[in-house]
């Protein structure tokens, strides 16, 4: 069997009407989750804050320690977040 490069592959990929529908499906699948999630957690953001901690979305709390390349906005412990954030579980 001859090899073909990434390109030769992706250019076979991209004349593939049903491989294009697919993807654009998948795409559009996640915006509107994006979107979801975005707006889900506008609320908990804004509380978070309100009591001293300064992110833009809850997955800062997660990636919150010092990387050597990747900047964080937000770094260490985050106490006074955990009864929002349990309280937050119990919302629709």
């Amino acid at each position: 069997m001859k090899s073909k490069t990434a390109a030769e592959f992706l250019a076979e990929l991209r004349a593939n009407p049903e491989w294009v529908k697919q993807r654009a499906d998948a795409d559009r699948d996640l915006a509107e989750r994006v979107a979801t999630y975005d707006a889900d957690q506008l609320e908990l953001i804004k509380v978070i804050r309100a009591v001293g901690y300064d992110i833009d979305s809850v997955y800062d709390l997660i990636n919150n320690t010092p990387h050597p390349v990747l900047g964080r906005r937000f770094l260490g412990p985050y106490p006074a977040a955990y009864p929002i954030l349990v309280r937050h579980l119990s919302l629709p």
